[in-house]
């Protein structure tokens, strides 16, 4: 997710948790019991983290643990847990076999993708190295490792030159490869890889064009592919299967340049931003794939007195509910942001400003003069979405972010928005849900804490219960010194796969 708020009284967390370290890697046999089901692994915790003792820099789980058997096979919730065992994972040193560095300039993942990259179930981990020229630190290129947390055996992919990112499709039959083109235009391509048979292009191959993994399609392993054409400047979505190459233009009724697409999970409503040149602003369209190749785009915004961007559809229904589109609008002449929302079973209605009316828990009681500087992220269960905001001034100097959860059907009266992360408190440098868990709390990663210090109140992997203004937060101790970064839900996490 992405981030926000002035200053608001954070309620300190009264909650004394033990963490069980665990400094050695785990051997043969998996993280998880033979029964375990998607549950467990969405409640466990992966993060990087770098041993002081001898700066190694390793993979890391932190699994939540019960003092009794109440939980039974699923275990416990991360928010109801006694306590977390934390146990290493990969052993990343350089050359050893499992591991894909091979000499001092390689470093662990890249600036597009500074994190590992877990697939939807949470049984295999992969694992970016980027090899950099000497003396320009610039990116030459990099190679993959697959890791498997059933048997703990790990495979180490063949080089691939200018290697930028990678991806598990969604249902986790190939990954995908973003790999910067070896000329001078910027071009970026994707490549597809059956772990491990050989990476091979995929897609359209416009030779002026630079391509991008934009998203998924639920339960398929068929992904958005965004489309630049960097001689004339239009783009496209495609629609890629990633197992058998074929690929189908979604985008090919839109004349304007289109970005940031989003797929619904039913798979038949397509998102966009549309670029309006004459106005300097986007609009909101969506794409009815249901009509064919060449589907007209419904423009739910006008294109001229607001700029629209980050439509975020919600997941997780419930067999007969529609889903729903959030996004963000900026107005043109006062540059104050608001939250919408539409819903396509009443497609002809326009669609509503959840933030319209008072917003008595945010700064000055309205959202004039703030900035929304997070994608809006919908919570499992399709009730609210969270997003950070904070005044322009904090926007502009990168501070006091504070995270706001909006219902979008309250019982009653307007949508109000409350806050559960303040600002002030930390640094939000990324949150996201678990689909697997119905709690709707979000594990966040505080950056402005190390995990050096692992005392009372300096933990930098903290769950925000979301279910009241600022109730509270609950840090996962971990037991032992380790600088922290980048938690993220093992399985089903709404972060790569919402």
């Amino acid at each position: 997710m992405k981030h926000l708020l002035p200053p608001l009284l954070f309620l300190p967390l009264a909650l004394g948790l033990a963490g069980c370290a665990d400094n050695g890697m785990r051997g043969t046999g998996g993280l998880f019991d033979d029964l375990a089901d998607a549950s467990q692994r969405g409640q466990a915790i992966l993060f990087v983290a770098t041993d002081p003792t001898n700066l190694q820099t390793d993979l890391y789980v932190a699994q939540a643990v019960a003092s009794t058997e109440d939980f039974e096979d699923e275990g416990p919730d991360v928010a109801e847990a006694d306590g977390f065992d934390v146990t290493r994972i990969t052993d990343l040193g350089i050359g050893r076999a499992s591991s894909p560095l091979e000499s001092e300039t390689d470093t662990l993942f890249s600036d597009a993708h500074p994190f590992p990259v877990p697939d939807r179930e949470g049984e295999r981990v992969a694992i970016l190295a980027t090899t950099r020229d000497e003396f320009s630190g610039e990116v030459i290129g990099g190679r993959v490792a697959v890791l498997d947390l059933t048997t703990f055996l790990s495979e180490v992919g063949e080089d691939v030159d200018g290697l930028e990112a990678v991806h598990w499709t969604w249902a986790g039959g190939a990954l995908l490869l973003e790999r910067r083109v070896a000329d001078e235009t910027g071009r970026t391509e994707v490549l597809v890889e059956v772990p491990f048979d050989g990476p091979t292009r995929i897609g359209p191959d416009n030779p002026s064009s630079t391509y991008s993994v934009a998203g998924f399609e639920a339960g398929s392993d068929r992904f958005l592919l965004h489309e630049r054409d960097l001689d004339v400047g239009s783009t496209d979505v495609w629609l890629v299967d990633a197992l058998d190459g074929s690929h189908e233009l979604l985008t090919g009724g839109v004349a304007d340049r289109v970005d940031q697409p989003s797929l619904d999970p039913t798979g038949q409503f397509l998102a966009v931003t549309v670029a309006h040149p004459e106005s300097g602003v986007r609009s909101i369209a969506v794409l009815d794939l249901s009509t064919g190749p060449d589907a007209i785009a419904q423009e739910l915004t006008d294109g001229i007195t607001a700029d629209c961007f980050w439509p975020t559809w919600s997941h997780g229904l419930v067999e007969g509910d529609s889903p729903q589109l959030a996004f963000v609008c900026k107005s043109a002449a006062t540059e104050r942001p608001d939250l919408l929302l539409w819903d396509p079973s009443m497609a002809s209605a326009p669609a509503q400003a959840l933030t319209a009316g008072p917003q008595p828990f945010i700064f000055d009681g309205t959202m004039d003069g703030l900035v929304v500087r997070s994608e809006p992220q919908w919570d499992p269960l399709g009730t609210f979405v969270v997003f950070g905001a904070s005044t322009s001034e904090d926007a502009l100097d990168g501070s006091g972010m504070t995270l706001l959860v909006l219902p979008v059907a309250p019982e009653e009266g307007d949508p109000v928005a409350f806050p559960i992360w303040s600002g002030d408190e930390g640094s939000a440098g990324s949150a996201h849900f678990s689909a697997a868990s119905d709690g709707g709390n979000l594990l966040l990663w505080d950056r402005s804490e190390s995990g050096l210090e692992d005392s009372v109140g300096r933990h930098p992997i903290q769950i925000v219960f979301t279910d009241e203004p600022l109730q509270s937060s609950r840090p996962v101790q971990l037991g032992q010194d380790l600088l922290v970064s980048h938690p993220l839900f093992l399985g089903s996490n709404t972060m790569l796969y919402p």
